[in-house]
């Protein structure tokens, strides 16, 4: 009995082997690599920048009120558009 207690303390202080991916609660890999989803980010995060890049503009030139309303409905339904594009690309088959 002290042989297999010291036998799994000896195998539980080996270091774990490193792999170039990380691996899921089942073993398996990731379907998308970290790679890949760094650049999805920042092509979000650039799709949101242009979005309120156009607001500002349109902000800036608004004449009045209306016009201010006009261009906050304008960046909603893009805001919209653009999380929607998002949440199917994150739940379509790879």
């Amino acid at each position: 009995m002290h042989l297999s207690i010291a036998l799994l303390l000896a195998a539980l202080s080996l270091p774990v082997l490193a792999t170039d991916a990380p691996k899921t609660v089942d073993g398996a890999k990731p379907p998308v690599s970290q790679q890949k989803m760094k650049e999805r980010l920042l092509r979000h995060v650039e799709a949101r920048i242009k979005i309120l890049q156009d607001s500002h503009a349109c902000i800036k030139a608004a004449a009045d009120m209306q016009a201010i309303g006009d261009c906050h409905e304008q960046e909603r339904k893009s805001t919209k558009a653009l999380r929607e594009r998002a949440r199917a690309e994150m739940l379509a088959p790879r």
